[in-house]
């Protein structure tokens, strides 16, 4: 900020001033989503019956609808026998 070279005082209340606008401006919004994981034997992904893990009963699973800056919730619980590893 050197056009405020003759004011030094002046650098404080710039900075502060654009650290409110930005806490104005950007929002983010929490997400809350609960995930019931399990088997479906009914769902054929590639016309053979075979066990298909689903979440909340949807294959593929459901879409995450965030935008930057977003925090996400995501509560799974594992309703099936064996341990489940989900990452994105």
């Amino acid at each position: 900020m050197a056009f405020l070279g003759e004011f030094p005082w002046l650098n404080f209340y710039v900075a502060f001033a654009a650290l409110m606008l930005q806490a104005i401006f950007v929002n983010a919004d929490d997400i809350y989503l609960e995930w019931q994981v399990n088997i479906d034997t009914t769902i054929k992904p590639v016309l053979i019956d075979q066990p298909v893990i689903t979440i909340n009963g949807m294959f593929p699973g459901p879409l995450i609808n965030a935008t930057t800056n977003d925090i996400i919730h995501v509560n799974v619980f594992n309703n099936m026998d064996e341990p489940l590893l989900i990452t994105w």
